[in-house]
């Protein structure tokens, strides 16, 4: 599973690090948290998309150019790491203290020898913040929050599937992820999988393909679409993949 707590590039230069969309502003100058947010997912999607590569059984560019699961999950992450010290705004202080923290949850004597932190702690000095230093030891190597991994599979197989779970109805669905998780009790059911489509701005696309599954058999013929399959202009796929999902 990828984490949420996918950390921030250290190269400098990485286009994509989202201490970029401070640059050309004061250490004291805030943007608006959406601001943030979007920058932060946009990094996000960037730094996993080798994971929903990896994971794609059919290495077809259909497949691999689909996003939208991705980038749903990674508005999530970038939500979730946010939420930990949420504000209306954020400047480049405050954001880089928030992946300090994260850091510091992970593996503190890393981040404590990481020379990338050193203009952090010059700062906190000359602005004397010296509760910085006293309370860095409650982050010490604690645990750091990690995504969950239902709707991590739900985003990464809405996508790359070999039937993608954007052309499933939600019963089959519900089914589908059943088999995918080790804690069964950690399945989502059909009310959940709508609420969380709902919110991370996922819609189906209709008429179905898969309208029915079964853990021991797979797709069954009844409930396989094969008109829908080829409106939906799906890469053709040997028959017996329709049978077993198998790409976790």
């Amino acid at each position: 599973m990828a984490s949420i707590n996918q950390p921030i590039p250290e190269e400098p230069d990485d286009p994509y690090d989202p201490h970029h969309l401070w640059e050309g502003l004061d250490l004291n100058d805030p943007l608006p948290y959406e601001t943030v947010r979007d920058g932060f997912a946009r990094y996000l999607v960037h730094a996993i998309r080798w994971s929903w590569d990896d994971q794609t059984p059919i290495k077809d560019p259909w497949y691999l150019s689909r996003d939208e699961g991705l980038k749903a999950w990674c508005q999530h992450a970038a939500r979730a790491r946010l939420a930990v010290q949420q504000r209306p705004s954020y400047t480049i202080v405050q954001f880089h203290k928030l992946i300090f923290s994260e850091q510091m949850r992970r593996g503190g004597t890393e981040a404590m020898a990481n020379p990338v932190w050193g203009p952090l702690f010059e700062h906190m000095r000359q602005i004397h913040k010296m509760e910085f230093f006293t309370k860095m030891h409650l982050l010490f190597n604690q645990k750091s929050p990690v995504g969950n991994m239902a709707r991590w599979m739900f985003c990464l197989f809405w996508d790359r599937a070999t039937i993608p779970l954007e052309f499933w109805n939600w019963p089959a669905t519900e089914r589908f992820l059943a088999t995918k998780l080790r804690a069964k009790n950690a399945a989502p059911n059909e009310e959940l999988l709508r609420q969380w489509a709902t919110r991370m701005g996922l819609g189906h696309s209709y008429p179905s393909v898969v309208t029915d599954f079964d853990a021991k058999t797979g797709i069954p013929e009844s409930g396989f679409n094969a008109e829908a399959f080829i409106l939906h202009g799906i890469p053709y796929a040997p028959a017996e993949t329709f049978e077993n999902q198998n790409i976790a």
